[in-house]
């Protein structure tokens, strides 16, 4: 799932951001810390941006546009991503979708957190940092246990010149101003979703999580399942998954083909988008582990063959199985599903790693490459 979160400052929004990385398994990248990795990565296109940050300046769009590409090619982003802080104009807006299109993926959900104007200003003003260890407090919501002192060490509180009401005001009237038109753009596109970021910290998250979950949601309903039977249908799916994972530990050896073909369809069948996943095995195909590699849209994900090997290289795998879902329900293998499947084996093969099969998840018996003579 590729989402991008907006909120005005004391929206929220790094509270959410990391509530939503760690229960959808995604990379939280915000702009900052992709400039500042990109920098100590070494990378050209790093040093090329930390010319700009060394000297305080602005890091122009198209060296930004780079490291964002950059970033979104690593693996750790295959399955997705939480973009915050970027992109801040529409014609930024539209360099990301062109980045993405060239990868075949999009933007799948932008979340915006609403917040009053006056509700914004009570909460920056009242926070207070610590010059000498940097811990932040608020006087209304977590105020030092000793009035202007900090509770960590004790040193004299400030508030920052950012933080002090003229100056919020100043900074929401140009949050404002700058993000109307990426709202629209996004609207238009009809991906946006408002999410009313007044409410407590876990309300909030509650609204979230249920506009994230909502597509796999539609999909079911669309296919007939009322509300009843999919929670009945994720309720026997998340069983199946916790049954296959204790049947399948890492170490266990893959003495049954069923026991295989139902535990990939038990990960990978019911997803609205492709999700292509692999199965590492050491050289007496035992498990090591399962991973989701790469995730897409309803009809297509892109796959690296380059990420796989590195990642079997990682593992120390003598051998792998592929398995990736058609939401479609067919589990006909297309030209694309032949042609990459080729791509990986003379890729791993460079290597002496073995593709023993490649299954295509459907709405019936999953199809096995190997047992139709394609691998």
């Amino acid at each position: 799932m590729r989402i991008i979160l907006f909120g005005a400052p004391g929206s929220g929004k790094g509270t959410q951001a990391t509530f939503i990385a760690r229960d959808f398994g995604i990379p939280h990248i915000s702009t900052g810390d992709m400039l500042r990795e990109a920098a100590k990565n070494g990378t050209s296109v790093g040093l090329n941006a930390k010319s700009f940050m060394d000297r305080g300046a602005l890091v122009p769009d198209d060296v930004m546009l780079e490291v964002i590409a950059e970033r979104l090619d690593q693996s750790d982003a295959q399955n997705g991503f939480l973009l915050d802080g970027f992109p801040r104009t529409e014609d930024q807006a539209e360099k990301l979708d062109r980045i993405l299109k060239n990868r075949r993926s999009q933007i799948d959900l932008v979340l915006w957190l609403e917040v009053d104007f006056p509700e914004l200003v009570k909460r920056l003003t009242p926070r207070r940092i610590c010059p000498s260890c940097g811990a932040i407090h608020n006087l209304v919501s977590q105020a030092p246990r000793v009035p202007g002192k900090c509770d960590k060490c004790g040193s004299a509180l400030e508030q920052r010149v950012d933080d002090r009401e003229q100056t919020v005001e100043k900074r929401l009237n140009v949050y404002q101003q700058q993000t109307s038109p990426i709202k629209n753009y996004y609207l238009s596109r009809g991906i946006l979703k408002k999410i009313d970021g007044g409410q407590t910290p876990d309300l909030v998250y509650g609204s979230l999580k249920a506009l994230l979950d909502a597509d796999q949601q539609r999909f079911c309903l669309g296919n007939g399942l009322g509300t009843a039977k999919y929670a009945q249908l994720q309720a026997v799916m998340e069983m199946a998954k916790r049954h296959f994972k204790e049947v399948l530990q890492r170490g266990s050896a893959l003495t049954s083909p069923e026991i295989t073909r139902a535990y990939l369809s038990a990960q990978l069948r019911g997803y609205s988008y492709e999700v292509f996943a692999c199965l590492f095995l050491d050289n007496q195909h035992r498990v090591i582990r399962l991973d989701e590699l790469f995730r897409g849209t309803i009809d297509g994900a892109s796959v690296y063959p380059r990420e796989v090997v590195k990642l079997a290289l990682h593992y120390n795998a003598a051998a792998v199985i592929f398995a990736h879902n058609h939401p479609s329900g067919i589990s006909e293998p297309s030209q694309s599903d032949k042609h990459i499947t080729e791509k990986l084996k003379q890729a791993l093969t460079m290597f002496d790693i073995r593709v023993l099969d490649h299954f295509i998840i459907g709405d019936g018996e999953p199809y096995s490459f190997a047992e139709h003579g394609l691998i």
